[in-house]
């Protein structure tokens, strides 16, 4: 984020008309890349994010450097002012009230820190809303969803586990580290030692250990990261070494105030929620979404709580109950407007990408690079990148997302410029040559000099014309030149007219000569080629992890645990003929003229691309493990180690999932730039096999399918809610998909050290 400033961001055409431009030009330093003037990009960054709500998101997620936060403490008047309102409108005696289960490790200073770090919870409102009352009702409805992610759950019947009478909304804060796990414990490794952009962004230490931690139960080496970077201002490597300090530090609080403020789109953040900085969207209200604590509950476990066929699932009924007694005690007001369920709506999670293209007011959050072709720029890449809604390396949420996705930092995109971001001054831009019809005697061509589509130039005896944006490239070798005309024509000279011969004595007069008249020179007849258009490669939306928290809720404690003991099943790979499927080509229109020489093909795009050799059967070594709430489970294809380099390019368009002797086609749900696959197994029940086959088109354009075999282990715990999800699709009601607990970043699984069994 830019800290207390607004955020900006843009991109997406070099006209003047959308307020910046985009001048890519050849790198002295390094052959064969690029500069690029910081101006531009901030121009560019700032007009895709001139939507207010960009302001409002970079102010929410603003925070203070660590040596403020650490002098904070109880009744201190040098506390930050929204500090010292959480102390009046919360005090220490409301904290012992509502925690008289909590582990020692939450403690009120620590709370007072972590919102110390975050000057937007309980912050001033100079608009005229009550700051007071905000502040207050933000602190309930977080502790309405600690009860239910980390709370006892203990009834008051039962005396001998709950000896205080506490109500179940005061048993808030009970679990500090996910149930049956311990410092030192290696696990939680998944996508560690993975050659993918999120390993070398937020690398794993040598002994990973990122099982879930906090009021928020953090997990996964990638929001340890992504969470450390926040809080260390930008070292990701503080958290990746030293997760511990999740649980054992304010920053275990800090973890939830973190997902509180924070936007997953299309979710708002829950503070703008209850503050209504958030205004629903088409979409919103399409899906029955408005203001109210059922709200709350859809941003953080909407596909496993929410909709009609969740009416009465416990979960949300739990949560809904913990808010309406935490409500009625603190007496916070409930607007009429105000919904405190969430069965009348759909879950933001249920909503598909195809279904997200219909609305043109949902604001993204992540960048991705735009792989639009343009002719007037190098190679037709358009150096520039746009907001989309599903993971991807950069955030418009931070401070420099756009540049390091312009720059590429961690390597996330294919066939992408090297470039580099350099001052104004820097940059030079040659004189092009100017556009439109050229004479017989066309301009030599000059190595130096830009052409952009159109321009013609003589070489080598001949006439060429470009047929997109080019410099130094020579004429005679193709490429982004056409030969229009064999020979350059030169002017007839003007023959010289004889002179009258002079009259003798004798008066013979010499006729006077005809003069011959000087030819017209004829103009070497141009001719325009046809360019050929390719289509501009389409990127299927996939909304996958964010860099945003993912918070894995703790598995709630029972009077007497039960223990299931779970199944080993050993996987065999069978590998079944996908039918075969005709690809629809996409057919561009063309310009009918038709040009007297054949012309250059125009360079692949970024991402058209064919895959051979990948028919065979590739399994994990282990489980998918799916945590709290079964629903898309998130399955990154990198984690495969394919022989070959195929799967750079590998984009499937069919998805059929099997397991338990069933068969499932599913919605190609993929980002090729992430490599992440979201399938849904909310059928799965039990510790048991699963075969992913993806259908692809070979260079030859057949069919193909490559096998991906794995295990699901889900959470015992949560059998219930999969058995619900079980009945949905028996009964013919909707199966819906979700994150899980409180997890903002729908992280609910992956492929850990995966190696190819080859197929005999």
């Amino acid at each position: 984020m830019r800290k207390l400033s607004i955020l900006a961001a843009g991109v997406l055409a070099s006209t003047v008309a959308m307020g910046y431009s985009v001048n890519p030009q050849p790198d002295p330093q390094n052959p064969g890349g690029f500069i690029m003037s910081a101006a531009d990009l901030q121009a560019a960054e700032d007009a895709k994010t001139a939507d207010p709500i960009y302001a409002e998101w970079a102010k929410a997620l603003a925070t203070r450097p660590n040596s403020v936060v650490e002098a904070i403490t109880v009744g201190n008047p040098n506390n930050p002012e929204n500090v010292q309102r959480l102390e009046r409108v919360f005090p220490e005696t409301e904290w012992d009230f509502l925690t008289g289960m909590a582990h020692e490790s939450y403690t009120y200073e620590k709370f007072l820190k972590a919102v110390g770090k975050f000057p937007a919870f309980c912050g001033e409102y100079t608009d005229g809303r009550d700051s007071d009352a905000i502040c207050k009702k933000s602190v309930i409805t977080a502790f309405a969803h600690f009860a239910q992610e980390t709370g006892g759950h203990i009834k008051l019947s039962n005396t001998s586990d709950n000896p205080q009478g506490l109500e179940e909304w005061q048993q808030a804060l009970v679990h500090v580290r996910e149930m049956n796990w311990s410092e030192g414990q290696a696990g939680y490794s998944t996508g560690c030692g993975e050659n993918d952009w999120r390993t070398r962004r937020w690398p794993c230490s040598d002994t990973p250990s990122y099982f879930g931690r906090g009021a928020k139960q953090l997990s996964y080496h990638f929001n340890y990261g992504a969470f450390s970077e926040v809080m260390f201002d930008g070292d990701a490597s503080v958290l990746l070494n030293n997760p511990a300090l999740v649980a054992d530090t304010w920053l275990n609080m800090a973890s939830a105030v973190w997902f509180f403020l924070t936007p997953q789109a299309p979710k708002p953040a829950m503070l703008h929620v209850i503050d209504r900085t958030w205004v629903p969207s088409t979409l919103d209200k399409d899906l029955g979404i408005g203001y109210g604590f059922g709200t709350t509950i859809n941003v953080i476990n909407g596909g496993i709580e929410c909709g009609e066929q969740n009416k009465d699932k416990g979960q949300p009924v739990n949560r809904i109950s913990y808010w309406r007694g935490l409500a009625e005690h603190y007496n916070i007001p409930v607007e009429q407007d105000e919904v405190d369920t969430c069965w009348q709506q759909r879950p933001y999670g249920s909503v598909n990408a195809d279904e997200l293209q219909k609305y043109d007011d949902i604001l993204n959050t992540n960048w991705e690079a735009e792989f639009q072709y343009f002719a007037d720029r190098p190679g037709g890449m358009s150096f520039e990148c746009k907001l989309v809604g599903y993971q991807t390396a950069y955030s418009a949420l931070e401070e420099d997302g756009y540049e390091k996705c312009i720059t590429d930092a961690y390597g996330a995109h294919q066939s992408w410029p090297e470039i580099r971001i350099v001052s104004a001054d820097q940059i030079v831009t040659p004189t092009p040559v100017p556009s439109g019809s050229v004479t017989p005697g066309a301009p030599a061509w000059n190595a130096n000099s830009v052409y952009n589509k159109g321009d013609k130039v003589s070489f080598e005896g001949a006439v060429y014309e470009a047929q997109w944006w080019t410099q130094g490239d020579s004429p005679s070798a193709g490429g982004p030149w056409q030969k229009v005309d064999g020979l350059v024509v030169q002017p007839t000279a003007t023959p010289v007219v004889t002179a009258t011969p002079v009259v003798t004595a004798t008066p013979v007069v010499t006729a006077t000569p005809v003069v011959t008249a000087t030819p017209v020179v004829t103009a070497t007849p141009v001719v325009t080629a046809t360019p050929v258009v390719t289509a501009t490669p389409i990127v299927t939306a996939t909304p996958i992890v964010t860099a945003t928290p993912v918070v894995t809720a703790t598995p709630v404690v029972t009077a007497t645990p039960v223990v299931t003991a779970t199944p080993v099943v050993t996987a065999s790979p069978v590998v079944t003929a996908s039918p075969v499927v005709t690809a629809s080509p996409v057919v561009t229109s063309v310009p009918t003229t038709v040009p007297t020489t054949a012309p250059t093909a125009v360079p692949t795009l970024p991402g058209d691309v064919c895959v051979d050799g990948l028919d065979a059967v590739y399994e994990a070594s282990q489980p998918i493990r799916v945590i709290e709430g079964l629903g898309q489970v998130p399955v990154d294809l990198s984690a495969f180690n394919f022989d070959d380099q195929a799967l750079q390019d590998l984009t499937p368009h069919s998805v059929k999932v099997s397991h338990n002797g069933t068969s499932y086609e599913q919605t190609v749900n993929y980002s090729p730039v992430s490599k992440i696959l979201l399938l849904d197994l909310s059928s799965v029940t039990e510790l048991t096999n699963v075969e992913i086959k993806l259908g692809y088109f070979d260079c030859a354009g057949n069919s193909k399918t490559v096998t991906l075999k794995a295990t699901i282990k889900p959470d015992p715990k949560l059998i219930d809610d999969i058995n619900d999800q079980v009945n949905n699709a028996v009964n013919g009601n909707p199966v819906v998909v979700g994150s899980a607990g409180w997890p903002m970043l729908l992280v609910l699984g992956g492929l850990v050290a995966a190696r190819r069994r080859k197929q005999s």
